[in-house]
C-alpha cells in the first residue's frame, strides 16, 4: 500500500493555511511533511520523502494510508480557510493596486 510517484500536486493537511498556501492553491511540500492527496477516489495521507522543491520534477512520497472521516473534515477545513484567505488577498491587492495574475485561484 506505498507508491513513491506522486500523480497529482497534493494539499497540504493541517493547521488552518497560511497566504502563501492560498494564494497558490496547494503549491509542493517539503520534505518530511504529511500532505493529503486526492486521487480522484479517495484522500490518502502522504509523507513528502523527496520535495519537487529541492529535486524537480520527480517527487517522491509514500502513501501511508486512506484518509479517516477526521483527516477529511480537516482537509476540507483548511480548503475552506485557504479560500477566505485568498478572497482577503484579493481585496488587499486590489486596494493597494497591486498585479491580481497569482490571485486569480
Amino acid at each position: 500500500m506505498a507508491a513513491e510517484r506522486l500523480g497529482a500536486l497534493v494539499r497540504r493537511l493541517g493547521p488552518p493555511c497560511d497566504v502563501h498556501h492560498a494564494v497558490w492553491d496547494g503549491g509542493v511540500g517539503n520534505t518530511g511533511e504529511v500532505w493529503v492527496e486526492d486521487e480522484g477516489r479517495t484522500l490518502w495521507l502522504a509523507k513528502v520523502l523527496k520535495s519537487p522543491i529541492v529535486s524537480p520534477p520527480n517527487p517522491k512520497a509514500r502513501l501511508a494510508r486512506p484518509a479517516s472521516p477526521a483527516d477529511r473534515s480537516a482537509h476540507q477545513a483548511c480548503a475552506a480557510e485557504a479560500d477566505r484567505l485568498r478572497r482577503l488577498a484579493q481585496e488587499q491587492a486590489a486596494r493597494l493596486s497591486l498585479p491580481m495574475r497569482f490571485l486569480d485561484g
